[in-house]
């Protein structure tokens, strides 16, 4: 039931009751409770239809008085115009939406709003995945492979190689792979190849010792009990072996050695930053790339090498703040002089939706956004005017008449 069928009910029941207690009256006239009950009526009855010909004067002509009615529609230009004004001057004000916007995170959104939905994310990788090798498959292949080919020489010149080798043979090659060298020169040595080798090698030594080197390596044999090669491999094997497996442990005294000896002999080599940098440069001007190119596009330009690539690209995106800030910052301000330059059509939309409306439909519009507190009005002026009546009825006969009438009386007469 909405509101105005309940206005129009309590209306309805003032009139009846009003009927009611008139009819009462007639009958019972020197009965004060039915005098009480027809003057509360009156008063209710009253303030119903007064505030009734007040809240429909505002919408249409009540009872077809023409006098100071239908105030909406005649007044519907200067509604529209302070509307307008109000949404554009006050309630969405250039500070307000600035405010707003200075507080706004656009990617931290898109980011929630992706990642929420694991099915929405797939969606998206999968359709700018698909962007993508329609976009390469309509390429030339040698205008990709050219485009590719420098980029590879932009960025390579771009890094500091004297640097970055360094850094490689300390960081790569003593402390990550030098275990790793260490455990597959162990594994050789276990191998049959590995002991030819080293028998090899063996006998090459005794020979050499033979022939008469610069010291000799008899009395060391003698100790060692070694009269032929494959002693001498057995012995040179298990040294090897101690020392490599010294190497692969980390906290090892002789790997702590190594590892300062080999840091202080790169630390001490002098590279020239001007040369290696020419060298780099002569390289890169030289150097063709396009087969390279060419045979390995093969293998990246398919749909799961570029959706794991967008992934990781999504991963860094999520975690990277600075990139998020500056495209956070460069939403805001593109967004704020839109608004320092387009500000009015904030009005100018109000004015033209409202404009579009018909009188009914403005009417029906202003209703169903106040009609429930207008239609409120209509049942607290039967309320109202029923308990005022109340009021003055119980002040005439109970104060006016027993004690102030007979004072005006005697004063008068």
């Amino acid at each position: 039931m909405n509101y105005k069928r309940k206005a129009n009910i309590a209306l309805g029941i003032s009139v009846i009751f009003f009927c009611i207690c008139i009819t009462l009256r007639y009958f019972y006239r020197d009965m004060v409770l039915f005098k009480l009950m027809l003057f509360v009526s009156e008063a209710s009855l009253v303030g119903g239809i007064a505030d009734w010909f007040a809240v429909t004067a505002l919408f249409t002509k009540p009872l077809g008085f023409s006098y100071h009615t239908e105030i909406i529609p005649r007044n519907r230009k200067s509604i529209i115009n302070s509307t307008a004004k109000l949404v554009e001057t006050d309630l969405l004000s250039k500070e307000t939406l600035q405010k707003q916007i200075g507080n706004l995170s656009v990617t931290q959104k898109i980011i929630n709003y992706i990642d929420n939905d694991r099915s929405k994310k797939s969606k998206y990788i999968d359709k700018i995945t698909k962007m993508i090798i329609n976009y390469i498959s309509k390429k030339d292949l040698k205008e990709v492979t050219d485009y590719i080919e420098n980029i590879m020489k932009e960025e390579g010149k771009n890094i500091n190689l004297a640097d970055k080798l360094k850094d490689f043979i300390k960081n790569k090659f003593i402390y990550e792979n030098r275990a790793k060298w260490a455990q597959n020169f162990l594994n050789k040595l276990s191998t049959e190849e590995g002991n030819e080798k080293l028998l090899i090698i063996s006998q090459k030594i005794l020979n050499s010792n033979e022939e008469g080197s610069s010291f000799s390596l008899n009395s060391l044999f003698k100790k060692l009990n070694i009269s032929v090669a494959e002693d001498l491999a057995d012995v040179i094997k298990t040294q090897l072996q101690k020392i490599l497996t010294n190497l692969i442990e980390e906290d090892s005294t002789l790997s702590q050695v190594c590892v300062e000896n080999i840091i202080k002999s790169i630390d001490s080599i002098e590279l020239s930053p001007n040369s290696i940098e020419e060298w780099k440069l002569s390289i890169l001007e030289k150097a063709d790339f396009k087969p390279i190119i060419k045979s390995q596009l093969s293998i990246l330009i398919n749909t799961k090498v570029i959706s794991d690539i967008l992934e990781k690209l999504w991963d860094y995106f999520k975690e990277n703040t600075s990139i998020k800030n500056v495209i956070d910052k460069n939403i805001r301000d593109m967004i704020c002089d839109i608004l320092e330059k387009k500000h009015n059509v904030i009005g100018n939309i109000a004015s033209d939706t409202l404009n579009s409306f018909t009188d009914e439909k403005l009417n029906q519009f202003i209703e169903e956004k106040a009609g429930e507190d207008l239609q409120w009005i209509r049942i607290n002026g039967s309320v109202l005017g029923g308990c005022i009546g109340l009021v003055l009825f119980a002040f005439l006969n109970l104060i006016f008449e027993p004690y102030v009438s007979p004072i005006i009386r005697g004063l008068l007469f």
